[in-house]
């Protein structure tokens, strides 16, 4: 509970004014504060019964709304067939660059380097990631 305290007061100080211009506490103005605050919307209700704003069966009712909208929306997710695979090869290219890949590259060829430790650089799960730079 103190923890909760001290990073609602943080992230969230009783002193904003974003408190008192809270007309409704229903999901949708509180997902608005959450964007506002930056945190997520659960974080908003668990500062809005830290400062009395709602009462214990209000913050019982608004957190089982939100967690059966997050269980929709993982359901939602779970039946989608997905989008394009990832190419992990370019993505590493363009954020890394080009003259750093090779540089790693030609260090591990040259021996300088180890293939886990070339792995690691790039936060590859798999060697065969980091070989496959070579190959484009």
């Amino acid at each position: 509970k103190w923890c909760d305290k001290l990073a609602g007061e943080i992230l969230m100080p009783a002193s904003s004014s974003l408190w008192q211009d809270l007309v409704d506490t229903n999901l949708l103005e509180i997902k608005k504060l959450a964007k506002c605050f930056k945190v997520s919307p659960h974080a908003v209700l668990v500062r809005l019964r830290q400062l009395k704003k709602i009462d214990q069966q209000t913050y019982i009712s608004r957190e089982s709304k939100l967690k059966q909208e997050y269980e929709d929306q993982k359901k939602k997710l779970q039946n989608k067939s997905g989008g394009p695979a990832r190419n992990r090869t370019r993505e590493i290219k363009n954020q890394f660059g080009n003259t750093f890949v090779n540089t790693v590259l030609n260090a591990w060829h040259s021996q300088e380097i180890t293939l886990h430790k070339a792995t690691k650089l790039f936060d590859l799960k798999r060697p065969q990631q980091f070989l496959d730079l070579g190959n484009d």
